[in-house]
């Protein structure tokens, strides 16, 4: 992807979110305001005050990017709500209804920020059918658009418009022009991503007009922010910039960290593309500066990648694979943000217990010490003769040291000798789980059997690996699979197993043989191997994956790809023709439902040559200035050998990968694979 497509995808989503709340009051007014209600386990109806001071404040917090502290007070609102609703009197449920949808709509949107989509989802559904139940039209359009925005950005464009239009026919049908302005501006962001300019325009334009005759700052930033992603999709770059700085001036004035972090990361982007270099690193370190402040680790994660391609592109390698690193830590981080906390808890209780020790040591020491002056002042008259004990005490103490310290030494060296023993057993394990992992993949003979001009470049980063390739022959036709799990070394191993373990389920026993559908049953059985669909202890792990099916009576090879793409290249043209993979990967909550992906069916003559591989090759740092390899440079190669036969080309794709490495530590794990059909 070039870095035009990244900014322009990164603008889409980043404010897409035009949600619908109640206007917010002062944080700290609020605050005041909830002292006055004490905590209570038994609720009234005069306890309705309570839950719109709780909504105000979630509200509130959410907009300044607080979102544990919005779904913690608006969850308190909710309860009081919901012991409320059983025996209100008739004329009184609809104003609680009211209140508590308000609740809910306040947790779906603070979840959908921190990008749990389902849980959003779900709180915005239930807001949809209490509305309903009430006809509040005003609440059935802000339900409606939140569903959009959620389908928006699980790319299902075609649901978020209905969700989207619904809400709009019901706005126009009230009145509500602030409404009308947040759909239209909704609808602008689909089209654009559907690659129809004139219409996303079309509805920007008519989004702005309404947003600045209401004096909508935050509406007036979207709108502007997604005007110049139009203007980026184009190259008019200097527009860009314009309106971005415009959305930037604006935004100040609401106080929004997140969206100022955004904003910020975006104009840097526009500066790489135009190659001015320190414009693009002043505006990204601004912005990883508020990221890391307020603690978003998906926008600390997209701006160190930035930054990395920034340097790699203006020549500073060392900077770049610094950046590059902290990219990674950043994304280990994020996949793995529920276990950190457990330990976090852990850690907490261990420092508590440890300084309850400590204390305890220091008090029975004062008491010893206490109990021996006593003792002194008693034994007074027999100085000599106490004197003469300690003396004696003294040695025997000194003798008691050095025995104990001689006994510390040999059990050291005891444990030394264990741990080097562990050591050699767990480097045996793994050396053990790699001749397993080994096995389980198919023989280089076996696929050459059925495809003689193939090779694979398999090179793990460490004994085992998280990439691995998968192959069978069913009903004539050839399927082959090219995955990069989450990870590498033992954690990356073990998610590959699962995946190869899965595909055999799907293929060769269930009988699957679409590669769409293939993928889709594969991100279902991972989710429910990781158990990654029960809520706040589910995994972020999966894979990327590129899938491919060749008919063996027909020159057509079917392809799906989760974030890794098809490279096609005929002799007769001498370019690569690559189709692209859907962009999101296996693994994580969305239903099968909600995560589909595209299959691609290819026509192909005797001669043409395909490739497949993960993104270890093109991510590796080298050469003369240490930057990265790139996929432009491996499509160049690939080009290059097209002459040879698939042995020479696997030997010449090794020690080019090898020359760039030199004495650089590899990356990530290796896998390349090359058909000529």
């Amino acid at each position: 992807m070039t870095h035009k497509n990244l900014f322009i995808s990164f603008i889409c989503f980043c404010f897409s979110l035009t949600l619908f709340s109640q206007p917010s009051n002062k944080v700290d007014s609020l605050y005041k305001l909830l002292e006055k209600y004490p905590p209570k386990t038994e609720y009234t109806l005069s306890d309705t005050s309570k839950v719109r001071v709780l909504n105000a404040l979630s509200d509130k917090l959410w907009h300044q990017s607080e979102f544990d502290k919005a779904i913690i007070y608006a969850n308190e609102a909710r309860v009081i709500c919901e012991r409320l609703l059983p025996t209100a009197p008739a004329d009184q449920k609809t104003k609680l209804i009211n209140l508590y949808s308000s609740a809910l709509g306040n947790i779906g949107v603070a979840n959908d920020f921190q990008g749990k989509y389902p849980e959003a989802l779900r709180f915005f559904f239930e807001c949809l059918k209490l509305n309903e139940s009430i006809e509040n039209k005003d609440g059935i359009a802000t339900a409606l658009n939140n569903i959009g925005i959620i389908y928006y950005e699980q790319r299902d464009f075609e649901k978020a418009l209905k969700y989207y239009n619904d809400a709009l026919k019901i706005q126009e049908a009230i009145g509500d022009k602030q409404a009308i302005s947040f759909s239209l501006n909704n609808i602008g962001l689909v089209y654009s991503d559907m690659n129809k300019i004139d219409k996303a325009l079309e509805y920007y334009s008519k989004s702005l007009k309404l947003k600045e005759a209401a004096n909508d700052k935050r509406g007036i930033v979207s709108a502007l922010l997604n005007i110049s992603g139009v203007y980026a999709q184009n190259e008019e770059y200097e527009k860009t910039l314009e309106y971005q700085f415009k959305a930037l001036e604006v935004n100040r004035e609401v106080n929004n960290k997140s969206d100022d972090a955004k904003l910020l990361n975006n104009i840097g982007k526009v500066y790489l593309l135009q190659k001015n270099y320190a414009k693009a690193i002043e505006y990204c370190e601004k912005a990883i500066l508020i990221s890391r402040e307020i603690g978003v680790l998906e926008e600390i994660l997209e701006t160190e990648k930035n930054l990395s391609d920034i340097y790699a592109e203006s020549g500073n390698p060392a900077k770049a694979f610094e950046h590059y690193k902290a990219f990674i830590t950043a994304r280990d981080s994020l996949f793995n943000v529920e276990n950190t906390k457990d330990i976090v808890r852990s850690e907490m209780n261990f420092d508590f217990e440890k300084k309850q020790a400590i204390a305890k040591a220091e008090q029975e020491k004062k008491d010893a010490i206490n109990a021996e002056e006593l003792k002194q002042q008693r034994m007074q008259r027999n100085y000599f003769i106490i004197g003469f004990i300690l003396m004696i005490a003294l040695a025997l103490f000194i003798f008691k040291g050095y025995t104990e310290k001689k006994k510390a030494n040999t059990i050291i060296a005891e444990q030394k000798a264990i741990v080097e023993e562990k050591n050699k057993d767990i480097t045996d394990s793994i050396n053990y789980a790699k001749r397993i992992q080994t096995a389980i993949l198919p023989s280089i003979d076996s696929i050459q059997l059925h495809l003689p001009q193939s090779f694979v470049f398999y090179q793990p980063k460490d004994i085992v690996s998280g990439d691995f390739y998968w192959f069978t022959e069913k009903e004539n036709r050839l399927i082959f699979a090219v995955a990069d799990c989450t990870g590498h070394g033992v954690p990356g191993a073990f998610m590959s197993m699962i995946g190869n373990d899965m595909l055999t389920q799907i293929i060769i026993e269930k009988g699957f043989l679409e590669p769409g559908q293939i993928l889709t049953r594969l991100h279902e059985g991972v989710k429910n191997a990781l158990k990654q669909d029960i809520g706040a202890g589910e995994t972020k792990d999966g894979m990327d994956i590129a899938l491919i099916s060749i008919h063996k009576n027909s020159n057509i090879v079917e392809y799906a790809g989760a974030l890794r793409p098809l490279w096609l290249i005929k002799p007769s043209v001498q370019e690569v023709t690559e189709y692209k993979a859907d962009k999101h990967s296996i693994g994580g909550s969305a239903s099968a439902e909600e995560r589909t992906f595209t299959n691609h069916v290819i026509p192909f003559s005797e001669g043409d040559s395909i490739y497949l591989s993960t993104d270890g090759y093109a991510d590796q740092f080298g050469g003369e200035k240490g930057k990265k390899y790139m996929t432009k440079n491996m499509k160049n190669l690939l080009l290059k050998i097209q002459n040879k036969n698939m042995n020479e080309q696997k030997t010449l794709v090794r020690q080019s990968f090898m020359e760039w490495k030199k004495d650089r530590s590899q990356v990530d794990d290796i896998l390349v694979v090359g058909i000529r059909l």
